[in-house]
């Protein structure tokens, strides 16, 4: 990765199309130093993961296809009980 040449950033103000319409000008890198930097940086991140997984740093991950939930628990969510917040206030001072 070091005998890669150095990217020319041309800092200067540009239009960024991830921002809104009315507000996409930036004093910034040029577009194509920063597609440059964001594509070095991703090669880096798969390096560094490799050397990650070398060294069983990391889990292997399950290959079973779709994540079950444990215990039989359910994403459903049950309403409250009657003596839930005011409710039970009120019966209470009845």
């Amino acid at each position: 990765m070091k005998s890669e040449k150095p990217i020319s950033l041309r800092h200067g103000f540009y239009e960024v199309d991830y921002l809104p319409e009315n507000d996409r000008i930036r004093f910034t890198i040029h577009p194509d130093a920063r597609k440059e930097v964001l594509k070095r940086l991703l090669e880096l991140n798969h390096k560094i993961h490799e050397e990650e997984v070398k060294a069983s740093l990391w889990e292997k991950k399950k290959t079973s296809g779709k994540k079950k939930t444990s215990g039989g628990a359910s994403n459903v969510v049950n309403e409250p009980e009657i003596n839930y917040g005011l409710l039970k206030k009120q019966e209470d001072k009845e």
